[in-house]
Formats: structure tokens, sequence, C-alpha cells
């Protein structure tokens, strides 16, 4: 992107490119504070405006809260928000609620967030980085079909911010960060790549039939 700054057409969220990976005096390590338990609940009504708006889309089928148990000694994994199928593209979508200014790159553990709480107090969070987080679910959910059940599939990863945040990154993101309300039109746009449409019906039914997911269709 060649403007240093950018902020998209619902003016919903923003981000400078090549900006520091943290605010001026941020706080590190034990300092930082953990979010607060109402994070969860917004995080969960995200998803579930991920769902209205790929709903407006046809020829779609979305797979949520999908857990690959594979990876750690306990037998988890990533779980993965939605897994959504549509007209032989296949997309994995990271969603995030996130308010306040945050400060971030493409390969940190975590990103800083500022944001007023309570009281009016200026307070600062440490997050995961969602970035790194789709990515490695990509690599692992494409792994698991692969080994398991020998289908070849090729996702897209996607973040997913339903929150209203400024995003200060250090550097081009290095996938698809998109306002909720973009969603569907991001996932039309997605290149098909290598996806085999008989390759995806495997998966389709790998997912359905083997693993135990039901689907929302439309």
């Amino acid at each position: 992107m060649s403007p240093e700054y950018q902020r998209n057409t619902k003016r919903q969220w923003a981000y400078k490119e090549n900006a520091k990976a943290e605010p001026p005096g941020a706080a590190t390590g034990a300092e930082l504070l953990r979010p607060e338990a109402g994070v969860h609940q917004a995080g969960q009504a995200g998803e579930r405006a991920v769902m209205e708006h790929l709903a407006t889309l046809g020829d779609l089928a979305v797979f949520s809260r999908v857990l690959v148990k594979v990876m750690n000694a306990d037998g988890t994994g990533p779980d993965i928000d939605h897994i959504v199928i549509q007209k032989g593209r296949l997309a994995i979508v990271e969603t995030k609620f996130f308010g306040g200014t945050i400060w971030g790159d493409n390969t940190s553990r975590t990103w800083t967030q500022e944001r007023y709480v309570r009281g009016g107090a200026k307070r600062q969070f440490q997050l995961g980085n969602p970035i790194r987080a789709v990515l490695w679910y990509k690599e692992v959910f494409r792994r698991r079909m692969l080994e398991k059940y020998d289908v070849n599939v090729w996702p897209s990863p996607v973040v997913v911010l339903t929150g209203d945040c400024m995003l200060n990154l250090q550097e081009q993101p290095a996938v698809p960060i998109v306002n909720v309300s973009d969603l569907p039109s991001a996932i039309s746009g997605l290149d098909r790549g290598r996806n085999d449409p008989r390759q995806l019906q495997n998966m389709f039914f790998a997912l359905m039939n083997e693993e135990g997911y039901d689907p929302f269709m439309r």
C-alpha cells in the first residue's frame, strides 16, 4: 500500500505502515494487563456478526469453531473460528474484537493495545497476534487434511476485525485484514488457487462425517 496511512471506506479501523511495534512508554512483560472478562463476550458477538455477513453469500458452507486435534502433547490444537467454502474458494477466518489503538507486526507473538477503561484511565493490554495465529491455523489444518484424509487443500487465511480500533502495523500485513462488513466481498475476491473441487468436496465430508462438525449452508 503506497500511502503511509490508510483507513478503510467505512472508517471503522485503520492502520499505519512503518509504525513502531509498540506505543511510546509501553509497559513490558508482566506489567501488561490482561483483557477484561467482557472482551470474551464481545468476541462471541463478533463471531455471530461474521456469520450474519457471510450468510449474504450464495453457494456457501461454513464450519465454525473447528478444533484441530493434532499438534500439542495433550492432543489439542488450534481452535479455528470459521472455515469457509464458497464457489471453489477456501478461507480460514480468525475473528478479533479489537478496540482502542493497537501496535504490532506480522511476526511478534503479541500486539500491544492501548485503550480507555472504566474511570477514564488509559491502560495497556497484551493481545495475541492474529496474523501469526491464522497463518499457523492454515498450515496445521492443511497438514491435518492431508495426513489423515489424503485431502490436499490450500486455505486462504483472513483476519476479520469486528470492533472499532486504530491498527498501527510496522509493515504490510501478511494476510488480508478486513472489517466484518467487508468480509463477503473479501471472500468472493479470493483466488481459487490450487484448490480442486473434488478435494474441497472430500474436505467437506471429512469435516462433517468424520470430524462431526455441522456446517451452515446457504
